[in-house]
């Protein structure tokens, strides 16, 4: 099973018309090398935004973000997220978001 893990929330803001929109940033941390390119690719149609590296770990991160038409089609995408996806809720809590997430959860 792949360590590789995601924590994504959502940050809205207010336009001039005064409806809310909204955008999910996504951080995946603990990636090895050799499986940068398969993640960037469980990203398409996200931007990327920012990327690291562990000097102690030797293992990357990397952010993206997207905006989604709503709530329902963010929960779609993340359910098919192939890695362990968790939600930061506005209260600060994490929320798991698919099977991988739930069953790492459940081990712990």
């Amino acid at each position: 099973m792949s360590h590789i893990k995601a924590v994504a929330w959502e940050e809205e803001w207010e336009t001039e018309t005064g409806e809310t929109q909204s955008k999910y940033k996504v951080q995946v941390v603990e990636i090895a090398k050799r499986s940068i390119n398969k993640v960037r690719k469980s990203f398409a149609g996200w931007s990327a935004c920012g990327e690291g590296t562990n000097h102690r770990t030797k293992r990357h991160l990397l952010f993206f973000t997207r905006e989604f038409d709503s709530k329902k089609e963010w929960r779609a995408w993340a359910k098919e997220f192939p890695y362990i996806l968790h939600e930061e809720t506005k209260r600060g809590k994490l929320k798991p978001m698919n099977i991988h997430a739930k069953k790492a959860t459940e081990c712990n």
